[in-house]
């Protein structure tokens, strides 16, 4: 994961359009950026796009040392469908890399990630409703615990992006960070994607800044 090429083999090896007008439909849509696009500062024209292409990303693995291809883990948690992680595999598979999913509940999978690192995780991220890059870009590339590219380059553009009064300058160095993210690949986006609920005026619901439904609290009124 530490070869360049290797990621972008990864990024070009899946077809995010069929997988979201198969597996994830609704209001999904393919993602090229490590935010969501309707967030401020999420210039999508920034980022650089992988298109699906198997025979690309065949290219790279042999150009970084892996001719024959390579294996490796893929951990993902049990919040989302199993098919989701699995339908990755399967598109890596065709371009020589062999995945083995490993399916964990998410907070022993967090916990493991923060701890050791894994190779490759499948994670998608809400931003708690904040419609700013700060609440996903930063998040994952400004030095946290969660950053695992560390790049200086990357922090330093999120830091004056993240505490510029001045929405231009802030724009225009998220669009920097996120093509550097993007062309080193050090994310794999795949999808943005909404999860629905509806209930009935008779449940007592609450919705929560973790954009989750806690239904081990809700009552019937």
């Amino acid at each position: 994961m530490t070869n360049v090429k290797v990621r972008q083999a990864l990024n070009y090896a899946i077809d995010r359009d069929t997988l979201v007008k198969t597996l994830m439909r609704g209001a999904s849509r393919p993602a090229y950026t490590p935010c969501t696009p309707r967030n401020f500062g999420c210039d999508e024209a920034a980022a650089v796009k992988y298109p699906y292409d198997p025979a690309k990303a065949k290219q790279l693995l042999a150009e970084a040392g892996f001719p024959n291809g390579l294996s490796m883990e893929l951990f993902a948690s049990t919040a989302r469908p199993v098919e989701w992680p699995e339908a990755i595999q399967q598109y890596w598979k065709a371009a020589g890399i062999n995945a083995h999913v490993n399916i964990m509940p998410p907070q022993a999978m967090i916990e493991r990630m923060q701890r050791t690192g894994l190779q490759a995780t499948y994670l998608d991220w809400g931003g708690f409703g904040v419609n700013d890059s700060s609440s996903s870009i930063s998040n994952f590339f400004r030095g946290s615990q969660d950053d695992y590219a560390r790049d200086p380059e990357v922090i330093k553009l999120l830091e004056d992006a993240d505490t510029n009064p001045d929405q231009a300058a802030r724009k225009t160095a998220y669009g920097k960070a996120i093509k550097r993210i993007t062309e080193l690949a050090y994310w794999v986006p795949i999808n943005v994607f909404s999860t629905n609920y509806a209930a009935t005026k008779e449940l007592k619901f609450t919705a929560y800044i973790d954009e989750n439904p806690h239904f081990y609290i809700y009552s019937w009124k």
